[in-house]
């Protein structure tokens, strides 16, 4: 929101093809003169003057590094940790089924930096806020399996993100808990939010 006034020769949107997923950004995106977009979502954004979209790749990350590599420039340990953020969560730790031998070529370029794995992918997926836990507590709480164990749901109210204090980046994956249940092939989350339900 602090950039939504301001003015920038150029504008780069990235892991979005739709608009409105910039929220108040839009506005200074939108003003820009030079406007590009890269992503790995279907789809070409007609936002932009100049874009660079490929649903082959498992993860924007994987785009960016061709660009690096396109540009001649070396990686540095920080860009190869953030593109490794990027790439792992895009990818859910490399475990969806879009992770391809292109994924590990990429990595192997981010690990020649001489990154070191341990401490980002502890924050990206071992580490929780009390808040998140507290959530997680109450949605998982509220688990009801149907379908003969083949599908799952879970809720969490207003009230319960009143009482832990958690936050809408508190919730995020919390949804695959469902998931992790052996037998389970489908689940949904409905989050309460000012105006209804988020599903």
């Amino acid at each position: 929101e602090e950039a939504a006034h301001l003015q920038f020769d150029a504008a780069l949107c990235v892991d979005a093809c739709e608009a409105k997923r910039m929220g108040p950004a839009y506005e200074s995106y939108q003003q820009a003169p030079l406007r590009f977009v890269i992503d790995h979502h279907p789809g070409q954004p007609d936002f932009a003057q100049h874009s660079l979209v490929d649903p082959t790749a498992a993860a924007v990350g994987e785009l960016i590094v061709a660009l690096w590599d396109a540009m001649g420039e070396t990686l540095d340990q920080q860009a190869a940790a953030q593109l490794y953020a990027a790439i792992s969560t895009d990818t859910g730790n490399f475990r969806f089924n879009n992770v391809t031998a292109r994924t590990f070529a990429c990595m192997e370029k981010l690990m020649r930096t001489g990154l070191d794995l341990s401490e980002p992918a502890r924050r990206l997926f071992l580490t929780q806020s009390r808040e998140a836990v507290a959530a997680q507590t109450r949605a998982l709480a509220s688990l009801r399996y149907f379908a003969d164990g083949r599908a799952t749901c879970m809720h969490l109210s207003l009230q319960d993100k009143q009482a832990t204090g958690a936050q809408d980046g508190d919730l995020h994956g919390m949804v695959n808990q469902g998931l992790y249940i052996e037998g389970v092939e489908m689940t949904f989350m409905a989050d309460e939010i000012k105006d209804g339900w988020k599903i």
